[in-house]
């Protein structure tokens, strides 16, 4: 079974893990680039999409 997760909705559920633990220091990781093949161009171009979505987000909160 193949669950789906749009890149909006991962975002929106760091947003309220970030605001939800507020005191907390929180360290955020990207998502690594597949290099294991060249028709992974789509993925990495999401990868790099998202990394971005997400260093933003970060920057909004105080502890991560």
């Amino acid at each position: 079974m193949s669950v789906t997760i749009t890149k909006k909705k991962m975002i929106l559920q760091i947003v309220k893990f970030l605001q939800n633990n507020n005191n907390e220091s929180i360290i955020t990781l990207h998502v690594p680039h597949r290099c294991d093949s060249a028709d992974n161009f789509y993925v990495n171009k999401e990868i790099k999409a998202f990394n971005s979505k997400l260093k933003k987000t970060a920057k909004l909160s105080t502890h991560s």
